[in-house]
């Protein structure tokens, strides 16, 4: 490798030193004027805070974040969100967030002009205390290709908004319809017109791809529709499944 290849990225690791991670984090995104772009599966609560102590102001934010599987990642990611939905508010920020369940990038990008990519998660353990590194430039083919990486991540079929994912979890509706209704809709789909043939083998990942929802609530609603002679029980082996619908 030759020096050039680095001439226009600034490396940071975690073995600069104890805070190195958090003030390279820090110095990135304090010159944000107009919009600020961040992906990462995990997001911390204390991280969401940092624009603020900042005082970034009147900024355009988009979060993409993973879906959270586990109930204690739902509840900090919860958290998190909620901690960002009110400081938004209060600091007069146009805050936006997705989730998409495969999400694994770890990126900033600020006013298209810097963007910083890390192998770290904005968690405590990633800023502080993980073996981490980051790697920080302002050259405009590099932040071009990140910009269009996250804009094409942005807009994702797969994603679901934080008040779909919330009302999953917690309400009774997603966009005015039950929930389970939804999810019933959308394994429907999946069959032929006389509810009796599995259109596509893998009939759970289908629509968890399609809604974001656990893998259990989906099964669930699929054991229900059978029950309730909403769809028949389809010759399985035939279809490619390697288990029938009330054994899944």
């Amino acid at each position: 490798m030759t020096d050039d290849l680095f001439s226009n990225i600034r490396i940071v690791t975690s073995q600069d030193g104890p805070f190195a991670i958090s003030d390279a984090i820090n110095q990135t995104l304090s010159a944000t004027k107009h919009e600020l772009r961040i992906s990462a599966p995990w997001m911390g609560k204390g991280f969401v805070d940092r624009p603020r102590n900042l005082h970034i102001k009147g900024t355009s934010m988009k979060y993409l974040v993973r879906t959270p599987e586990k109930k204690d990642a739902r509840d900090r990611t919860f958290q998190a969100v909620e901690s960002m939905k009110a400081i938004a508010q209060s600091e007069g920020w146009n805050f936006e967030v997705k989730f998409n369940s495969d999400l694994h990038v770890k990126m900033a990008i600020v006013d298209d002009k810097t963007c910083f990519v890390s192998s770290f998660n904005p968690t405590d353990s990633g800023i502080y205390y993980n073996h981490e590194w980051m790697c920080i430039s302002e050259d405009p083919a590099f932040v071009r290709r990140h910009e269009n990486y996250f804009d094409e991540l942005w807009v994702n079929p797969q994603n679901i908004t934080y008040r779909q994912m919330k009302g999953y979890y917690g309400a009774k509706t997603v966009d005015g319809v039950p929930y389970r209704k939804k999810i019933a809709e959308t394994i429907i789909t999946q069959f032929d017109d006389n509810g009796n043939m599995i259109l596509k083998s893998k009939l759970v990942e289908n629509v968890r791809k399609i809604l974001g929802y656990d893998k259990e609530a989906i099964i669930s609603v699929c054991k229900d529709l059978v029950k309730d002679g909403v769809l028949y029980e389809p010759d399985y082996m035939t279809y490619g499944l390697s288990c029938s619908l009330t054994d899944l």
